[in-house]
């Protein structure tokens, strides 16, 4: 869909292991997910952007990932979307939420 709302390229490249995820929560992810994506749109000067997404195992825990290989101003670390993206966390219980801004990189920890 975001593809369709103007001239943007990107790719977006997935690797998302099976997780059950409760009704609820996924509209959660969807809105972390959404936020995400906006901010690669906004501060990724990139004329191709290309965001890694994956969902991983590590023990009990899930590992949610998100890369857009791109430098974000650091200005913007404590800005709404970051903001908006860590309340979301929250509300799915996300651990351990992290974001280097040197490479687009977003990262948390969740239980199924």
């Amino acid at each position: 869909l975001y593809k369709e709302m103007g001239q943007l390229e990107f790719t977006i490249i997935s690797a998302i292991n099976d997780a059950t995820i409760q009704s609820e929560r996924i509209v959660y992810f969807g809105l972390i997910f959404n936020e995400m994506l906006t901010n690669t749109m906004e501060h990724n000067k990139n004329k191709n952007k290309v965001v890694h997404i994956s969902i991983t195992q590590k023990q009990e825990k899930q590992i949610f990932t998100y890369v857009d290989n791109s430098p974000h101003n650091q200005q913007h670390n404590d800005g709404l979307g970051n903001l908006l993206i860590t309340q979301l966390i929250n509300r799915i219980g996300g651990k351990n939420f992290i974001f280097e801004a040197e490479t687009g990189k977003y990262k948390f920890e969740f239980d199924v």
